[in-house]
Order: structure tokens, then sequence, then C-alpha cells
């Protein structure tokens, strides 16, 4: 499978990665510049994506996994989205649902929580 770029990834990820923009933490802007400037390659059929980054600026960011996305798919099951990075750069973003399904119903922005570093901020 040939690399995406962010504006050719399905919407339901553009829209989840885009909290990014309003989120405020703490190494935020450095991790949109990684996001938007990245190619991306599809992993599996939850959408977890393996992250090229062309962006080598480190964003400061107070741990590895700085923000998670949570959901609840139609079969009541939860969804966590996480990215991964490594010394301040994007490499993998983790979907997966608590009980390893696969998900039905791909989260939207009306149903999903950004929680940063185990807190849910304030948007």
């Amino acid at each position: 499978m040939n690399a995406l770029k962010f504006d050719e990834l399905p919407e339901w990820q553009r829209n989840i990665l885009g909290l990014v923009q309003v989120s405020g933490f703490e190494g935020y802007l450095r991790l949109w510049e990684q996001i938007i400037s990245s190619s991306y390659q599809i992993l599996d059929e939850n959408g977890s994506l393996e992250i090229a980054c062309k962006n080598s600026i480190a964003a400061n960011l107070l741990n590895s996994v700085p923000f998670e996305f949570e959901s609840i798919d139609v079969d009541n099951i939860k969804i966590h989205c996480l990215m991964h990075t490594s010394e301040g750069i994007i490499y993998y973003f983790q979907v997966f649902k608590e009980d390893d399904s696969n998900i039905i119903k791909f989260p939207t922005l009306n149903n999903t929580k950004l929680i940063i570093n185990g807190q849910i901020p304030r948007l």
C-alpha cells in the first residue's frame, strides 16, 4: 500500500487527529506540525497508522503517549486511539477496541473524548 498524506486519510482519522490543534497541552503545536507533514500507512482494519514523520523538530512532551482518544462503538465496547511518540516525534497511531474485536462504526467528534496525561481537557 502506498503512503498517504494527512489530507488523504479517512475523515474520521483526520478529525480525531485534528483535535490536537485545540488541545493546548505542552508540545501540541510541534506535534500538530508533525501530524500534517507526515506520511501514513494504514496497518489494520481498525485504522492503526504507522507514521513517517517528515518534520524532525521534536515536541516537548511529558510522556511518550501524550494523548488518547476514547469513544464507544455501536456495540458499547470502548474504542481507544493512542498517539505514540519517541523523543517527541510521532511514529504510531494505535486504534483498538477493549475486547480486540474490529470496529463496527468509526468514532466521530460527537462521541469522542480527548484524554491528555490522564486528564480530560476543556476544549
